[in-house]
């Protein structure tokens, strides 16, 4: 604090930067001058936007299909939100989205993307699209509302959807020490929703969550898929799958960028693919395109 400065302003910055450090554990102080203030300006008029941006649906989903390993069918996709600013530019969801958890919005937006999934599920199957399972992210904020599994088994029943048609991903990471998560994951599965894990293989407790038998699939992050080619790499890809397919769970490779990835979880069995190098996340009318290309394929094959 400057000699000059008033008390008032020098406890407001103290204040900011107390703020500041706490939205990082691995911080225990803070200096103000090192504080990013365009950042947390711009953290404080996406926080101010989010409301408007709701209703007047700012929030896109987007989707990324997932193909059969041998890449002739397609058997789902992966919702993903996007932001779109009034200009029609896009607003990053790695800029958004760890704000909102640290804020406690993201249990909204989860429950935006669900019903938006749901909505759209029904159209496509007034339309006479084939209904293909799509999976929704849910952050590990929402899994600790009690009512959660009740809203949302309402807003399939609101759609008059089949619950096998919409999916729930949760991270490995939401996972770790919380005994009330995989009731309510189990919870969901009751009511016929079938709970994907998300970027398994970064974390620490796979094997223990495993055990739990919460889940439907394995989705393999990028991370294991970018060490094929390397013997230590396809060891552990090897072993991973393997152990997947003898507790009965389907398994998912993400990040699949490349023929020879793809040649190798092909001789390993794995079920589904998602990656590059068969499609990007892609908006709405872009999907429907896609997925009626590829049923119409599969109709002439």
């Amino acid at each position: 604090m400057k000699e000059d400065e008033l008390v008032e302003d020098g406890y407001a910055k103290a204040r900011l930067a107390c703020d500041f450090a706490g939205g990082d554990h691995t911080k225990r102080y803070v200096f103000y001058r090192d504080i990013n203030q365009a950042a947390l300006y711009e953290d404080q008029e996406l926080e101010e936007r989010f409301d408007e941006a709701l209703e007047t649906h700012e929030f896109e989903v987007w989707y990324q299909p997932k193909y059969s390993v041998s890449g002739a069918e397609m058997v789902g996709s992966e919702a993903l939100v996007r932001w779109r600013n009034k200009d029609g530019s896009l607003i990053s969801p790695g800029r958004f989205i760890p704000l909102f958890e640290k804020n406690g919005m993201i249990a909204r937006l989860d429950e935006y993307m669900f019903r938006s999934v749901c909505c759209q599920q029904a159209k496509w199957k007034e339309e006479g699209y084939p209904i293909l399972p799509v999976s929704v992210n849910l952050s590990r904020a929402s899994l600790y509302y009690s009512d959660l599994v009740e809203k949302y088994e309402n807003i399939i029943k609101e759609y008059q959807l089949d619950a096998r048609y919409v999916q729930i991903e949760v991270t490995e990471s939401a996972m770790e020490g919380k005994t009330d998560i995989l009731k309510v994951l189990g919870q969901f599965r009751k009511i016929g929703v079938q709970i994907l894990m998300d970027d398994f293989g970064t974390g620490y407790s796979s094997l223990a969550v495993l055990n739990t038998r919460c889940f439907d699939t394995l989705k393999l992050d990028k991370s294991l898929i970018d060490h094929i080619g390397e013997e230590k790499g396809e060891t552990l890809l090897y072993h991973v799958i393997s152990m997947g397919k003898q507790l009965g769970l389907n398994i998912t490779a993400e990040g699949v960028e490349n023929t020879m990835q793809l040649e190798y979880l092909q001789k390993l069995h794995c079920d589904d693919i998602q990656g590059f190098l068969f499609a990007r996340p892609m908006p709405k009318a872009d999907f429907e395109k896609e997925m009626k290309k590829k049923c119409e394929e599969q109709i002439r094959e």
